[in-house]
């Protein structure tokens, strides 16, 4: 198996005040009749990051600040990278921040049984206001559960749209993302260095 001949590989970066921050890796299916160039890579990846900032904003600590996106497009193994930061800017809440290493979870499955047919997002940057003992609040499931929907929502550029997939590292394949939910308890994120990987 392998990833198919066309598909994006975008990344949404978050840096908290420790100079480190959080980077949510999204994949996307492109059809497989489809072409494209630079200025495609590039409007696929402003629309992403339009989308993207009006959700996470609203679940970040004016501490912290959301970067942007950057995009890898690969097209019948010709790749174009591209980065767009339009929309960068602090969170929406004046609060405390919980520490960086404190995330939201996102859980994504797919139609596909064990470890490799599911995944998580984590989300830091959380504003103390926004959890409770250790759990978000209703208020922050509901501004995280809006955030999730972005993340599997398609990104549509013109008449083409590229499908939100999880990338299962086993198979090194994309699964159309069945369901999602937002945990909870509050999870644990692996403190990082912001960089990308492309």
């Amino acid at each position: 198996m392998a990833l198919p001949k066309n598909y994006i590989k975008a990344q949404a970066i978050i840096q908290t005040p420790d100079r480190r921050g959080m980077i949510n890796v999204l994949w996307y299916k492109l059809p497989d009749v489809f072409t494209g160039d630079q200025s495609t890579a590039n409007n696929y990846c402003t629309t992403l990051d339009g989308s993207l900032a009006p959700k996470l904003k609203p679940v970040l600590s004016a501490s912290s600040e959301y970067l942007g996106v950057a995009l890898q497009m690969s097209l019948d193994g010709v790749v174009w990278n591209a980065v767009a930061n339009g929309n960068q800017g602090p969170g929406d809440i004046v609060a405390d921040e919980l520490p960086s290493y404190a995330a939201a979870v996102i859980q994504k499955r797919t139609g596909l049984g064990g470890k490799s047919g599911r995944g998580r997002w984590y989300v830091s940057g959380i504003p103390d206001t926004l959890s409770n003992e250790g759990l978000l609040t209703n208020i922050a499931r509901a501004l995280y559960g809006a955030l999730a929907t972005q993340y599997i929502a398609p990104i549509v550029v013109g008449a083409d749209s590229a499908i939100a997939h999880h990338y299962s590292a086993k198979g090194k394949i994309l699964l159309p993302i069945t369901s999602i939910q937002v945990v909870a308890e509050l999870g644990t994120q692996r403190r990082r260095r912001l960089r990308p990987t492309f």
